[in-house]
């Protein structure tokens, strides 16, 4: 298994959820995508990331997703945090205004 950092409470919840042992290790734990690509390219390792991550690659056919019973989708707790006295960019007013919606809706 290969991830990008993963919080020890998240990887607990993952075992259970994938009914893997707790002491399963993982081959990289690594937070460039790029480089989690390129070790699944040349191995036969099991790489955990976003679906936006890979979906160029799984479009492609050149990766496959593995779908997984009983297995649901996590709820996750996200944030914005910017330096003291900055004015937010537009693309972060624009970031935080669609979690605010997202938040809102329940999405």
């Amino acid at each position: 298994i290969a991830s990008v950092h993963i919080p020890p409470a998240v990887r607990e919840l993952l075992h259970r959820s994938l009914g893997l042992p707790q002491n399963t290790s993982w081959a990289l734990n690594c937070d460039n995508v790029h480089v989690l690509k390129d070790l699944a390219r040349q191995t036969d390792v099991v790489l955990i990331c976003t679906e936006q991550a890979m979906a160029e690659e799984v479009a492609s056919g050149e990766f496959v997703q593995l779908r997984f019973a009983d297995f649901r989708p996590w709820k996750i707790a996200a944030g914005i945090v910017s330096l003291k006295g900055r004015t937010p960019s537009p693309v972060a007013e624009l970031l935080r205004d669609r979690l605010v919606a997202a938040a809102k809706s329940g999405a």
